[in-house]
């Protein structure tokens, strides 16, 4: 007995020595990708002059705010990002109270210590270069706290494996509201395939191109709305059109025949499905590899289109699911129309937390619901289909009339061949043609009346006149 209750403690001290472990492993990691986070909405505000540390799940924010309406906005962006646990103020407004001390019974207002000013350099300046996935930062930054914020920021939103900051170096004199302006540029340029970025002194000057007029018109709208009220911005953005390859004909082989084949040897679309990490939108090397199976497909079947369609687990609010999923769609599109799909032929939409295809209550079936699938043809899945009944067929009756009046006018001319009344050809066929165009009368009627003896006497001597 003695040895079991050995062995049983010492398992269990196995497991909380490994748990603890966990939780040291773990920490750091939550703590970065919560600081992350956090700093990708504040540069999507125009709110980078917030410094943000973090300590297991609370959040402290720092810095010194141009207003007290830009402070309130950074405290409601830190509060409602997924994942954190409490916001603390410590974020200063110029000529703000900074506390109190209470000499003699009297409270004496202590202000804050006037921030030593640095004269503005003549030149300051920073390139932000994206080609595809990568980004090159190059030029000044005011401070090492900066840095590690524009940082922090660029591999968030492009991986840090993308992300090259070698050539940043700490100068002093930047412009005020120069952090919060070089955040905003590198958030918005994300959606271009290639971008070149100068911010110098309070000019911003952005030129590139997109694979769609919409995302140049959104990226401008957002940089305006964000930046600084003391910077100016100009943009030079083209709007390309990937090459669409052809699929080129055998030879003596009719095209009609070749598209044929191509688009029976068409890819399993259900094995191309995306597989996403937690709160992540942005394509993986193995995505890359689906979706360019999937743009063959599309390559060889012309007419064929596509709904492309993402989906998340149920953790975090439904609303900010609806918002990732559509992320994740719209990623995948634009990788399509990389790979040279027109987007006339595809379709993006997100159904948040809809539709999942494993349980939510594990962790393997949470991964699984994270995803994006690919439906062929251009009606939206899960969409509701309406079945109209059909209205009665107004012909029957009619139909059911004509055979009646048919049977009528059988029957009756058989009693009019045994009638004694005497009349010429021409006097019958008239007298034929009328009786057809009247209304029938019920067969029984037919059979024990000719038709002369259901009329008046001057009916009857107009049709066998």
């Amino acid at each position: 007995l003695m040895s079991r209750l050995l062995l049983t403690a010492a398992v269990l001290a196995v497991l909380v020595y490994t748990m603890v472990l966990g939780v040291r492993w773990l920490s750091p990691r939550i703590e970065q990708d919560i600081a992350g986070r956090v700093t990708t909405g504040l540069a999507e505000q125009g709110l980078l002059w917030a410094d943000v540390a973090v300590e297991g799940r609370d959040v402290v924010l720092s810095g010194q705010a141009p207003d007290a309406e830009a402070k309130g906005r950074a405290m409601s962006v830190a509060t409602r990002v997924f994942g954190v646990s409490k916001v603390q103020d410590n974020i200063l407004v110029f000529g703000e109270v900074s506390g109190t001390d209470v000499v003699s019974g009297t409270a004496e207002v202590k202000m804050e210590a006037p921030v030593k000013a640095v004269k503005p350099a003549k030149d300051y300046a920073l390139n932000i270069t994206k080609d595809g996935d990568k980004v090159v930062l190059d030029g000044a930054v005011p401070d090492e706290a900066s840095k590690d914020v524009l940082v922090r920021l660029a591999s968030t939103h492009y991986g840090a494996e993308n992300v090259n900051a070698e050539a940043l170096e700490i100068v002093e004199g930047a412009p005020a509201g120069w952090r919060s302006a070089v955040g905003a540029v590198l958030m918005h340029i994300s959606n271009m395939e290639q971008a070149k970025a100068i911010i110098s002194n309070t000019e911003v000057m952005v030129s590139g191109s997109v694979l769609d007029k919409q995302y140049s018109d959104k990226m401008e709208l957002d940089v305006t709305q964000v930046l600084p009220k003391e910077y100016k911005v100009a943009f030079a953005v083209e709007v390309v059109t990937p090459t669409v390859v052809d699929v080129e004909p055998a030879a003596g082989a009719e095209v009609s025949e070749t598209v044929a084949v191509a688009c029976e040897s068409k890819v399993d679309l259900k094995a191309q499905t995306l597989r996403f990490g937690f709160d992540k939108a942005d394509l993986t090397a193995d995505h890359k590899g689906k979706v360019a199976e999937v743009s063959k497909k599309m390559k060889a079947c012309e007419g064929e289109k596509l709904v492309v369609a993402g989906y998340t687990d149920v953790t975090g609010s439904p609303l900010y699911n609806k918002w990732l999923s559509e992320q994740r769609a719209d990623a995948t599109l634009r990788g399509l129309m990389r790979d040279g799909v027109a987007k006339d032929r595809l379709k993006s939409v997100g159904y948040g937390d809809q539709y999942p295809v494993a349980s939510n209550a594990t962790r393997d079936g949470r991964a699984q619901n994270r995803r994006v699938e690919f439906h062929a043809g251009a009606d939206l899945p899960h969409a509701t289909v309406e079945v109209k009944k059909e209205a009665p067929k107004a012909a029957a009756p009619a139909a059911k009339a004509v055979t009646k009046k048919a049977e009528a006018a059988a029957v009756a001319t058989k009693a009019d061949v045994k009638t004694d009344v005497k009349a010429d050809a021409k006097a019958a066929k008239v007298s034929a043609t009328s009786m057809v165009s009247e209304t029938a009368p019920t067969v029984s009627e037919t059979t024990t009346k000719p038709w002369w003896a259901r009329k008046t006497v001057s009916e009857t001597a107009v049709e066998v006149k």
